[in-house]
């Protein structure tokens, strides 16, 4: 019947875009595998690793601002390299606002990356005040707690000479780890005194610390 012809046509019409809807869904997925264990691969220390699946990662995603963790994980790991020019094309991958995106809360890891930026071009001044949202923000939906960056906070404080933030970052760290004492937490609290306090002692134990979670 004609009917069934016209539907027979509105089915064909419609089988690309329903094909390109699965690609794009398979491939935001394969992004989404490819982040976590990047993401696994950074946490790990193995970094080589974490290169090779951010590598993988279409374009696309890489400035996807639902998550900003490939950029983020690509650019510290290059400043730790001391490749400034490989850390500067992932921070454009985000295109020209980037910089405006550490500011908020949503992604502390592009704020530790755009603070190791400026430590890394000898602005330790800049680097410190580029890591200041973990001062207002503890927790943020999504995301894993600030105890990660905290110790970065007071060394960069101390390198600075303003032991009144130190401090106030140590008493933080402190206070949220009493109120959650989960092992990260605790690890970043002793972590951030023994900085602030140079207790090579307690930098060691906090270290097995961290190695054990």
């Amino acid at each position: 019947s004609m009917s069934a012809v016209q539907e027979r046509v509105s089915s064909t019409s419609r089988a690309p875009s329903a094909l390109m809807l699965a690609e794009r869904a398979g491939t935001f997925r394969a992004a989404g595998l490819l982040a976590t264990a990047a993401e696994v691969g950074y946490m790990h220390g193995d970094w080589d690793d974490a290169v090779v699946h951010l590598g993988g990662i279409d374009a696309e995603f890489v400035g996807n601002r639902a998550n900003l963790n490939p950029a983020a994980l690509g650019a510290l790991i290059a400043l730790h390299r001391g490749d400034r020019a490989t850390a500067t094309s992932w921070f454009a991958a985000m295109g020209e606002d980037f910089a405006e995106l550490t500011r908020l809360p949503w992604n502390w890891r592009l704020a530790a990356a755009w603070s190791l930026e400026a430590e890394v071009a000898g602005d330790t001044r800049h680097a410190l005040a580029r890591l200041s949202p973990l001062l207002e923000h503890s927790n943020v939906p999504g995301q894993r707690t600030r105890q990660e960056l905290m110790p970065h906070l007071v060394r960069l404080a101390l390198l600075e000479g303003d032991r009144h933030l130190a401090d106030a970052v140590v008493v933080m760290c402190q206070a949220d780890a009493d109120a959650d004492p989960q092992a990260d937490r605790i690890a970043a609290a002793l972590c951030c005194q023994a900085l602030r306090d140079e207790d090579v002692a307690g930098l060691l134990s906090s270290a097995e610390r961290y190695g054990t979670h």
